[in-house]
């Protein structure tokens, strides 16, 4: 049996079987590979300034990508905090409310085959 290097339609794997009565049947299965990391960033939302500074809250919002799809559909885990702790928690964005000089929101996913994969992003929030 070889490995499939297209990731998302597979390999189809046909097996004959005989009993000793000499009965035969046929077993088949579709063996898929992915072993490509997912990927997640954010898009922001709030009113930008200046040399990267935003004069609102702001909202990081999820977004995810795969190999195999592009939906929350296509992954096992995901989630959004400020930890640098590997997280899931299902979230799909983080709010940053009040002032600050500097928040960094990390986005972490897991895809239906476990591959793993994170990112991060940072804010500065000057509402006066």
């Amino acid at each position: 049996m070889t490995a499939n290097s297209a990731t998302t339609s597979g390999t189809d794997h046909t097996a004959y079987i005989k009993d000793y009565a000499g009965n035969v049947t046929t077993c088949a299965i579709n063996i898929k590979k992915d072993s490509e990391a997912p990927r997640c960033t954010f898009t922001k939302t709030g009113t930008y300034g200046l040399n990267g500074w935003y004069k609102s809250a702001v909202r990081f919002n999820l977004k995810v990508f795969d190999n195999t799809g592009n939906s929350y559909s296509y992954m096992n885990r995901y989630g959004v905090t400020t930890s640098s702790s590997t997280t899931y928690n299902s979230s799909t964005s983080y709010y940053q409310g009040s002032d600050t000089n500097g928040v960094r929101a990390y986005c972490y996913v897991e895809d239906l085959a476990g591959n793993t994969g994170y990112n991060y992003s940072d804010v500065k929030i000057d509402t006066y």
